[in-house]
């Protein structure tokens, strides 16, 4: 299988793993930006692939840029034909030491891409939903804290 990656700026990184289990690979910005708490700015990763037959992606948060930094991503799913250049939408949130402003420079890892499978369902509308005993309406916080 092959993730087809294309640079398409001098500043691009093809996506990585660090370490040989990874599920994510570590997408990297080529544009540096300067965000205050709570702006939502779109990055460039300078780079459009095309995803293996079957498969999706889905756009997630580094561990250490939500911890550490602040920043979670956005939005962040990537269907099966999308081939134009990958985009991360950050948002920076803060953390309990943050200053008025946090940058990112070229070159930051800034999200991770996790290939999904494709899987495709009928929709059908129907007039009853079936409800298993186990669960019921069951919803946040239905089992407990």
């Amino acid at each position: 299988m092959e993730l087809r990656v294309k640079k398409i700026d001098g500043y691009a990184k093809l996506p990585e793993r660090a370490h040989p289990g990874d599920l994510g690979y570590d997408l990297f910005s080529i544009e540096s930006a300067t965000f205050r708490i709570g702006e939502t700015k779109l990055i460039r990763t300078g780079i459009e692939m095309n995803l293996p037959e079957g498969f999706g992606a889905i756009i997630k948060d580094r561990s250490s840029m939500a911890f550490k930094r602040g920043f979670r991503v956005s939005a962040g799913v990537i269907d099966n034909g999308y081939c134009n250049e990958v985009k991360v939408l950050l948002t920076w949130v803060g953390t309990s030491t943050s200053g008025e402003y946090e940058f990112i420079p070229v070159g930051d890892k800034i999200a991770q891409l996790i290939l999904v499978p494709l899987y495709i369902a009928n929709v059908v509308e129907v007039d009853t939903i079936i409800i298993p005993d186990s669960r019921g309406h069951g919803g946040f916080g239905s089992t407990g804290k």
